[in-house]
C-alpha cells in the first residue's frame, strides 16, 4: 500500500486557501442609531463607514438612476460616492 505525498502549495495557491478564513478578522459588526437634533430617529438616513486603513479611495458609482413615477422618487433614498454620475428620468 503507497501514501500519497501532499503537494506543496506555492505561496499564492495558499494565500487562495487561507484567504476566505481571514475575512471575519476584517470585519465587525456595527449598529447606529441616527436621530435628530430633537433626538428623534432620522427616516431614510445613510451612514458611510471608511476603513482607517483603506489603501485607496472609494470609485464612483456606474449606471446610477433615481427616476420620477407617479410624482414620486424612485428610489426614496439613492446613496452613492463622491464622483458618480446619476441620472434623473421622468417616468410620468
Amino acid at each position: 500500500m503507497t501514501t500519497a505525498t501532499p503537494l506543496p502549495l506555492s505561496r499564492f495557491a495558499w494565500v487562495l486557501a487561507v484567504a476566505p478564513f481571514c475575512v471575519a478578522a476584517w470585519s465587525a459588526t456595527v449598529q447606529v442609531d441616527v436621530r435628530d437634533g430633537a433626538g428623534q430617529p432620522v427616516s431614510g438616513a445613510v451612514v458611510f463607514l471608511e476603513s482607517a486603513q483603506a489603501q485607496r479611495a472609494v470609485r464612483p458609482l456606474q449606471g446610477v438612476e433615481m427616476a420620477q413615477e407617479k410624482k414620486q422618487f424612485v428610489p426614496a433614498v439613492l446613496a452613492v460616492t463622491t464622483g458618480t454620475e446619476v441620472h434623473f428620468p421622468n417616468h410620468d
